[in-house]
């Protein structure tokens, strides 16, 4: 679920392409067995990153210190669409 970095972890969040225009939520495991609430309610780019800081890998020298959760996003975008979302797709964009 997650990669390392040090003492910080990252996560990547799979968004459909609804998600990523629109807004998503997403509760995400941590590792000390809490969940960590997170959400955006307007268009995600795909660049963006979101860093929670302190809910990393506790630091080995001073463990009541922690690294940051930095999230990443990958927009899973339809194979197909039918002619029909097509021209309402292209319409909502271009107004």
């Amino acid at each position: 679920m997650f990669t390392r970095d040090g003492n910080d972890l990252h996560y990547t969040i799979k968004l459909s392409l609804v998600e990523s225009l629109f807004g998503w939520k997403r509760s995400i495991p941590l590792m000390d067995g809490k969940n960590l609430q997170t959400e955006m309610s307007k268009p995600t780019p795909l660049t963006h990153t979101i860093k929670h800081a302190g809910c990393g890998m506790p630091i080995s020298k001073s463990p009541s210190e922690t690294g940051d959760l930095i999230l990443h996003f990958e927009v899973i975008y339809p194979d197909t669409l039918n002619e029909l979302q097509k021209v309402r797709l292209q319409q909502a964009l271009a107004a």
